[in-house]
C-alpha cells in the first residue's frame, strides 16, 4: 500500500490560540475489538492533552490522499491487540514499543509489541476480573503509544528520569490507575489563554521570544548558547504541535536552567504559540 500522507508546516499556520492537532494513523496486526481501542485511544489523548496537544485518530488501511496535517505520526501494532486470556511466553527483549531513528533524525514511525506488552503486565493481571484486565492493558498500551509520540513530536531520543518519557517503566506503573506526570510547578505553556499586550500593540514572534526570556538561553536569533541548543536549524521546522509539545517535554529543565542563570522561568501563552512558531521558522 502506497502511503500518501500531507504534512506542512510553511503556509499552514493556526489561528491564535489553537494548537493544531497531530494526525495519528494507527495499524494493527491483529484488529482489537472497540472497546480496547477506545480505551487505548483515550489514554494516549488524555495524557497528551497535558501538553495541550490534541490527537486526531486515523487509521492507516482508510488514507484519503487530500488529507493535510500539519503534524503526522504512524503506529503499528504488532501481535494481538486483544484482552483474550493467552498470554504469550516472556521474551528477553523489554522494548514494549520503539521510535524510528535515522542518522539522527527522529521520524514519525513508532511500533508497539502488543504480546510482548501483555506478557510484561502479566503479574499485575493475575486474579483480576477479565474485563478489568482488559482495561488495564488498554490502559498500558496507551502509556506506551504516548512514550513514543513525545519521542516524534518533541523530535528527541533523550529520557527523563520520570515522567511518561522515562526509559523504562514497571508493569505496575504501565497499569496502575495514576500515571507519572510531571505537575504544574514545570508547567511553561499556559493553555486556554489568548495573548493580551499592554495598549494593544502589534507584537510579532521575534519581539515574544525576547518578551518571554528566550533569548537568555537560546540566544537572539534563537541560534543556541553554551545555556541552551539552537531553536532554528536549516531544514528543520517546527509546527505548533511540535512546539508545545517540546515545551512539555523540556520543562523541568528548562525551569531549572533558568534558575541556575537568573533569569525568570519561562511561561508561553498557548495564543503566543502560532507567533513563536512563525519566528522559528522564518525569522519574524
Amino acid at each position: 500500500m502506497r502511503l500518501v500522507l500531507c504534512c506542512l508546516v510553511l503556509g499552514m499556520v493556526p489561528a491564535l490560540g489553537q494548537i493544531a492537532p497531530v494526525a495519528v494513523y494507527t495499524s494493527f496486526q491483529h484488529q482489537p475489538h472497540p472497546g480496547l481501542l477506545a480505551a487505548l485511544r483515550e489514554e494516549t489523548s488524555t495524557i497528551l492533552a497535558r501538553l495541550g496537544v490534541r490527537v486526531e485518530w486515523r487509521t492507516l488501511d482508510k488514507v484519503r490522499a487530500n488529507e493535510v496535517w500539519v503534524e503526522v505520526a504512524v503506529v503499528t501494532f504488532k501481535g494481538g491487540c486483544d484482552d483474550s486470556g493467552a498470554v504469550p511466553p516472556a521474551r528477553p527483549s523489554r522494548r514494549l514499543g520503539w521510535t524510528h531513528v535515522t542518522d539522527g533524525e527522529v521520524l514519525p514511525f513508532a511500533e508497539v509489541d502488543c504480546g510482548l506488552v501483555r506478557s510484561f503486565l502479566a503479574p499485575e493481571l493475575l486474579g483480576i476480573e477479565r474485563k478489568h484486565a482488559g482495561q488495564r492493558f488498554a490502559r498500558a498500551l496507551g502509556r506506551v503509544v504516548a512514550h513514543e509520540l513525545y519521542h516524534i513530536l518533541g523530535r528527541t531520543t533523550h529520557h527523563s528520569a520520570r515522567g511518561v518519557d522515562q526509559a523504562g517503566y514497571t508493569a505496575r506503573e504501565l497499569a496502575s490507575d495514576r500515571f507519572l506526570l510531571e505537575e504544574s510547578p514545570y508547567e511553561i505553556l499556559r493553555r486556554g489563554s489568548i495573548a493580551s499586550h499592554a495598549g494593544g500593540t502589534a507584537v510579532n514572534g521575534s519581539s515574544l521570544f525576547r518578551e518571554r526570556g528566550c533569548t537568555a538561553c537560546h540566544g537572539a536569533g534563537a541560534e543556541g548558547t553554551r545555556n541552551g541548543p539552537a531553536l532554528r536549524a536549516a531544514g528543520r521546522f517546527f509546527s505548533t504541535v511540535g512546539l508545545a509539545a517540546r515545551l512539555g517535554i523540556g520543562a523541568k529543565a528548562m525551569v531549572h536552567k533558568a534558575k541556575r542563570v537568573k533569569v525568570p522561568q519561562p511561561s508561553v501563552d498557548e495564543g503566543e504559540i502560532a507567533l513563536l512558531v512563525q519566528f522559528l521558522n522564518t525569522g519574524n
